[in-house]
């Protein structure tokens, strides 16, 4: 159940809303999914976990331990008997976020058209015409009143067709 929320990009929103979190806590589940040469690709690099950021304040726990996509959480031992979350460091999950960037980029191939996911030009789409020496992507931007092209980190692209 949780493995369909995560290809589908939702389950990030649902973990939010179990631990009672605002929408912009950062939630990061190491699933990708897209579509490349017309089929449909998804990418895990841990599949069944998720990671909540912290700001060293403790999270609420799920009110419910049946919850569908909360099984149970990681912990440790804390020091008066009791069990707190488990903690991962930051560049350990910005390594797995570039890792999975990486992987998803592989795909990436000049005819394609991208959803740029970081950087100046993201949340932007826009059609791949060339794979540079340095191994990043040229991509050609149109919008009504501009044509541009610019060159993104290839992991920062992720295909949204199976190119044209």
């Amino acid at each position: 159940m949780g493995e369909r929320k995560a290809e589908d990009g939702s389950l990030d929103v649902v973990l939010r809303d179990a631990l009672s979190l605002p929408p912009d806590h950062p939630v990061f589940v190491p699933s990708k999914t897209y579509t490349a040469g017309g089929r449909r690709v998804t990418v895990h690099l841990m599949e069944g976990y998720a990671f909540v950021g912290s700001d060293g304040r403790d999270l609420r726990q799920p009110s419910r331990v049946d919850q569908p996509y909360v099984k149970r959480l990681l912990t440790t031992p804390a020091p008066n008997g009791g069990r707190v979350l488990s903690v991962v460091p930051d560049a350990t999950v910005q390594g797995m976020e570039a890792d999975l960037a990486k992987h998803v980029g592989e795909d990436v191939t000049v005819g394609f058209t991208v959803t740029i996911t970081k950087g100046l030009y993201a949340r932007m789409e826009g059609q791949v015409v060339d794979i540079l020496d340095t191994g990043d992507i040229l991509v050609r931007f149109q919008m009504r009143s501009i044509d541009l092209l610019a060159s993104v980190p290839r992991s920062f692209a992720v295909p949204t067709d199976g190119g044209s």
